[in-house]
């Protein structure tokens, strides 16, 4: 717990802490100059939970300087304000890879989030997961950097899939599917759909539908389902 809300740690990611003690008016937010945390799950006093915010490459150095400013803000579906999300995996998925040493990578800002002024989307509003909204950018505040390498979405969707029908006692058939140089989606879905007919004639096959796997959504572009 950090800040009474559930912290969800990013496991599998390399973090760097930002050097943002005594950068604000104290350090209770971070947890740090108040009460002695009695375990290392438990919150103490009036320090912030924790939130993840993908973004891009160009704006990691101002956003790690200068915080997040609103007026930077394009898209505001839920809302006006600085979108970010308790759950990393649902932050990577507004991270764009960048390149280095021949290596794509993605980075997540990790961040406190002042709880007084936060509004929470749920993730059946959202259709992808759990957002916070902070209507200023002093209300988000980043501390560290998450950093992995990329995968694929579509493999990553595929792992998690696989991994939550192993739980039920069933199986999930994943394809081997390659795709010629294509440059628009609606050509990338029609050689999946393709592809999968003709490795599974028998299933239904469908664009941009809904796959619930033990309760756990999943929106595949092209999905296939055994009737």
């Amino acid at each position: 717990m950090r800040g009474s809300f559930e912290y969800k740690r990013p496991c599998g990611w390399k973090r760097i802490a930002l050097n943002v003690l005594d950068k604000y008016e104290n350090n209770l937010w971070l947890g740090v100059g108040g009460n002695r945390r009695s375990h290392s799950t438990n919150s103490v006093t009036n320090e912030w939970p924790v939130s993840y915010h993908g973004t891009a490459e160009h704006n990691f150095k101002s956003i790690a300087q200068d915080g997040y400013l609103l007026c930077k803000g394009k898209r505001f579906r839920f809302g006006r304000g600085i979108y970010s999300t308790p759950d990393i995996d649902v932050a990577s998925r507004y991270a764009t890879k960048y390149t280095f040493n021949g290596e794509q990578y993605l980075v997540v800002f990790q961040n406190r989030v002042n709880p007084n002024n936060l509004v929470r989307i749920s993730k059946s509003e959202t259709g992808i997961g759990e957002y916070w909204i902070s209507p200023d950018g002093a209300d988000l505040r980043p501390y560290g950097l998450c950093i992995k390498k990329a995968i694929d979405q579509i493999e990553k969707d595929l792992k998690i899939a696989k991994e939550e029908s192993h739980k039920d006692g069933s199986d999930l058939d994943v394809l081997e599917i390659d795709l010629p140089s294509i440059k628009t989606k609606k050509q990338v879905h029609s050689s999946l759909m393709i592809s999968i007919k003709q490795q599974l004639p028998n299933w239904w096959i469908q664009i941009d539908n809904k796959l619930v796997v033990n309760g756990n959504e999943f929106r595949p572009d092209v999905g296939g389902w055994n009737p």
